[in-house]
């Protein structure tokens, strides 16, 4: 007989695991530029491979040890080339950010491409990958920004630098992050029912990072103080975690036919 996921201890135990990650992540955008926090999302790629190889019996392939060597190379890139220190936020800082000239124009721009993106997916989304994936990067962009404020705005209130709490800026943040939280799952669960985890994890990946970054540049002014050859450096190691999440999820059999491939050989 088959058992529910959720009545299977190794289920909720993953499910613990990923809550306690996620609040990990969340506070890293507190301490570091979300300009390196993103791109090191691509550590998870390589932890479920392993896993799906040490729990699952999924095969960890060659190409997946070139994929965790690119990722890890490309991981040290970031961690080098990054900005070293950042420009100390507080609500008037940050208040000042959103409302500058530059910000309102990225805002302008970015709304400018989701609705076109958008009304564009509803003729080719069951075509074409990318374009419920790049409104899924579009609104996750919108969520590392708020979820860097508000972190920031945590860790300020528990330092007692400040009261986060006594400024609306803070439930702004809180707001944005539920909303564009909420409408990612939402393109994303469309796209995994259109196209397979190999397919969309990479693409999903490239696409959220990019926007990620150019959102923690516009905003947070990550990379004011970087030389030229540095930034050079970070988006060449950014093409690596590209490469190396590439290889990783690529060219996998889909559930359906590695359970059928293995009723056949049982």
């Amino acid at each position: 007989d088959t058992v529910p996921l959720a009545h299977g201890r190794t289920w909720w135990l993953g499910v613990g695991l990923m809550i306690l990650g996620e609040f990990g992540n969340f506070a890293a955008y507190g301490f570091a530029p979300a300009t390196l926090v993103a791109p090191l999302g691509a550590v998870s790629v390589v932890a479920n491979a392993m896993y799906a190889s040490l729990m699952l019996s999924e095969e960890f392939r060659m190409r997946d040890v070139f994929g965790t060597l690119l990722v890890i190379m490309g991981g040290s890139g970031l961690a080098y080339t990054s900005p070293r220190s950042e420009t100390k936020l507080n609500t008037n800082t940050l208040l000042a950010y959103i409302f500058s000239d530059i910000f309102f124009i990225y805002t302008g721009v970015l709304v400018l491409v989701y609705v076109c993106v958008l009304s564009a997916s509803k003729r080719y989304s069951s075509r074409f990958v990318v374009f419920d994936l790049a409104l899924c990067a579009i609104l996750g962009s919108c969520t590392v920004l708020a979820t860097k404020g508000l972190s920031v705005s945590l860790r300020m209130t528990v330092m007692s630098e400040e009261n986060a709490f006594a400024s609306g800026i803070t439930y702004c943040l809180i707001a944005v992050m539920a909303l564009t939280a909420t409408f990612q799952i939402r393109y994303l669960n469309r796209a995994m029912s259109n196209f397979g985890t190999s397919q969309v994890v990479p693409v999903y990946y490239v696409l959220f990072t990019l926007a990620s970054v150019v959102g923690g540049i516009v905003l947070y002014r990550e990379f004011a103080q970087l030389v030229a050859w540095r930034i050079s450096a970070f988006f060449g190691a950014v093409i690596v975690t590209f490469l190396g999440v590439h290889l990783i999820t690529s060219d996998r059999p889909p559930p359906e036919r590695r359970l059928r491939d293995e009723d056949e050989e049982g």
